[in-house]
């Protein structure tokens, strides 16, 4: 049998439409900041204090863009569960006596809900397919399930289904990276700058950076180029938007080809 990974059409297309949905946003994220937002920097009457803030002309589309997130983040759960429900019904001869529903792949934190799941599910599974499946589960990680990207497309997935929409902000690269800074007096050094950053409201802007200088700065601009990060947050944990898709999409992808293959080559 062919990897389903590589030879689905329904799988591939899930994907594909993960990563349409991808682009789409980050599209509309990026002309949204071209054209409806500025970044101004005052500057106190001594020079020793800039301000970077950020002027919002119109609302973002928040309800569209967390529907979008959406939509990405549920490709890739149902590619994994369409794919689990493919590799079963391709293998086992037997007639099934489990409900669709509870035909998934399977994602747990703790060791009695794999078991659980391996109960109803497993028992149509080889002892290799069984065993990859269980490496592969979030718990099995040396990293916080706030940093393992299957959790977290499982718990988006659930949150987009049944909760409110995720939160989007925005925030400005941090430190002085933002800035090209000019100032003659002959003790300045980098040292003499404290930066303050803050995340702002992308509804409704407002001061993102601070900076405080022992010497006046002559003269503070933007660095060319500068790009204000998107991120959501989710249940206490602040997510960079396009690092976090762009690990989600080959780490779906890297995970079913690795249970495959580890599951099917000693059948």
């Amino acid at each position: 049998m062919p990897p389903l990974i590589a030879s689905d059409p329904i799988i591939g297309a899930k994907f594909s439409r993960a990563a349409k949905h991808a682009i789409e946003l980050k599209d509309s994220i990026a002309k949204w900041v071209d054209e409806e937002t500025e970044l101004v920097i005052d500057q106190s009457g001594d020079l020793k204090t800039a301000s970077l803030r950020l002027i919002v002309s119109s609302p973002p589309r928040l309800p569209e863009w967390s529907v979008i997130l959406g939509d990405t983040v549920h490709n890739l759960r149902s590619a994994l569960d369409v794919w689990m429900y493919k590799y079963i019904c391709s293998t086992y001869s037997g007639e099934l006596h489990t409900e669709d529903k509870d035909v998934y792949f399977p994602i747990f934190k703790a060791g009695k809900d794999f078991r659980n799941w391996k109960a109803k599910t497993g028992i149509y599974l080889s002892d290799s397919m069984t065993s990859a499946l269980l490496e592969a589960q979030p718990y099995r990680f040396d990293i916080p399930l706030a940093q393992n990207a299957m959790w977290l497309i499982h718990q988006f997935d659930i949150a987009d289904k049944h909760r409110e929409p995720l939160v989007m902000n925005l925030a400005a690269p941090s430190g002085l990276s933002p800035f090209k800074i000019r100032t003659y007096h002959p003790d300045y050094t980098e040292n003499s700058i404290r930066a303050r950053v803050a995340s702002v409201s992308i509804t409704e802007g407002g001061l993102m950076v601070v900076l405080e200088s022992d010497y006046p700065l002559h003269n503070v601009e933007l660095s060319s180029g500068l790009k204000l990060v998107p991120y959501f947050e989710f249940e206490g944990g602040n997510y960079q938007l396009m690092h976090t898709l762009r690990e989600f999409l080959p780490g779906v992808q890297n995970m079913i080809r690795r249970v495959e293959t580890a599951g099917t080559s000693s059948t």
